[in-house]
């Protein structure tokens, strides 16, 4: 593999999945450490299940953690017994649990939920509260933006600002759509440039996804709109155009990732990239890459820029095969390589960070037939001739073997 970073260090970890545990989720390999000996520890029950009663369906839990005072916050979705509904989860003092907040319960006394107002009942169930959008992104004032078809922000105080709209465009009722399918538009990601906002998303003009970003330069209160230029071949017929869905920035720097571009399965993916900030940009295609969905993030990591998802398998020959982890770099985010990642073994990267000492840190998932698992490893990268190999140095199971439920699987709950 490729030199992923000078320090030569990577540490990976594969988030456990979100329901309750039932057995131990496959037993370290031969000579691996557990867990514990990596500085991980589990909290059973630790999360506030999203949910009225935990055998509703739906996909309802939480969708991401931001820092946020002492802890963390969580945002996601609740299933109140109708719908799905916008909430948050904050940390206790010690940041080993997390709860709704505004918990979901109405009475003027903690606990005490008056019957047509309670989570499940009336017209519509409970109606969720606090800072809601797909786009997160921590405040330098501790603060924490959140955006969507708008933005807001969430002070330390508790309170919600609603910020600049966003102006997107309603979308045109599409009768050959399947259920679900319909992207509202919006911003999907969102990072800071200098003092400037830049978020990515996408716009639908004519039933196509426009890549679109917005930028503010006055902490939100006003944004302006910039279409994405098009992409190299973008008359041939594959092309299919989508929103950024992935988006990093170091500096005036920043590169955008969008979704499936061009060739089914095996997709060549949009990326654009910004030297001043986000007032302009220019545009390139990955390598061809594998799978409808290769990409979950990108972020700027010890001198370059580190794409990550899973490499998946499509067609009827494939069909079954494990998810296996997908890695690419670029030093200027126009040019990437695709690297090499055979050691890290089965598994999707979901997202990615840089610890206190500078090591960058891997989320990830392993699925199976009727399991979800995490595991962790610990590697030492070894540069070797030309691109260099990574060699497996320790490895500990994680997660928890997880029963899928039929009606739908649940996100928020450990």
């Amino acid at each position: 593999m490729a030199k992923w970073g000078k320090s030569g260090r990577l540490r990976i970890v594969a988030a456990a999945a979100i329901l309750a545990a039932i057995a131990g989720c496959g037993e370290k390999k031969p000579g691996g450490p557990a867990a514990s000996e990596l500085g991980f520890r589990h909290y059973a029950g630790a999360v506030q299940y999203p949910a009225i009663a935990k055998d509703g369906g739906g996909e309802h839990g939480l969708g991401a953690l931001v820092p946020y005072g002492d802890c963390v916050l969580g945002v996601g979705t609740y299933s109140n017994g109708h719908r799905d509904v916008g909430v948050n989860w904050t940390g206790d003092a010690a940041c080993t649990k997390l709860s709704l907040d505004p918990a979901p319960e109405t009475g003027a006394t903690p606990g005490e939920v008056p019957g047509d107002m309670a989570p499940g009942n009336g017209a519509e169930g409970w109606g969720g509260g606090g800072l809601a959008g797909r786009a997160l992104l921590p405040g330098e004032d501790g603060s924490v933006y959140a955006a969507g078809t708008s933005l807001s922000r969430l002070e330390r105080s508790g309170r919600v600002h609603r910020l600049a709209d966003l102006k997107v465009p309603p979308v045109e009722p599409d009768p050959d759509a399947e259920p679900g399918a319909r992207d509202p538009g919006g911003a999907a990601v969102m990072v800071r440039s200098g003092q400037r906002l830049v978020l990515g998303g996408s716009v639908t003009e004519q039933r196509r996804l426009v890549p679109t970003v917005w930028i503010s330069a006055d902490q939100g209160r006003t944004v302006r709109r910039q279409r994405l230029p098009e992409l190299p071949a973008a008359s041939d017929a594959s092309l299919t155009r989508t929103g950024v869905l992935a988006m990093a920035a170091e500096g005036r720097r920043i590169v955008a990732i969008g979704g499936n571009a061009q060739g089914q399965g095996r997709p060549r993916l949009p990326v654009w990239t910004s030297t001043d900030g986000g007032r302009t940009w220019r545009a390139a295609l990955t390598p061809r890459l594998h799978g409808y969905a290769p990409v979950s993030g990108v972020l700027w990591h010890d001198g370059r820029w580190i794409a990550y998802g899973a490499r998946s398998y499509g067609g009827r020959e494939d069909y079954g095969k494990p998810d296996r982890p997908s890695v690419l770099t670029s030093a200027d985010g126009l040019y990437w390589t695709v690297e090499d990642t055979s050691a890290l073994g089965e598994g999707r990267i979901r997202g990615a960070s840089v610890d206190g000492s500078g090591s960058l840190v891997l989320l990830g998932l392993r699925s199976g037939e009727h399991i979800f698992c995490g595991m962790v490893w610990d590697r030492r990268l070894r540069p070797g001739r030309r691109t260099g190999r990574a060699r497996l140095r320790r490895f500990a199971a994680l997660g928890h073997h997880h029963p899928r439920r039929r009606e739908g699987r649940h996100r928020g709950q450990q």
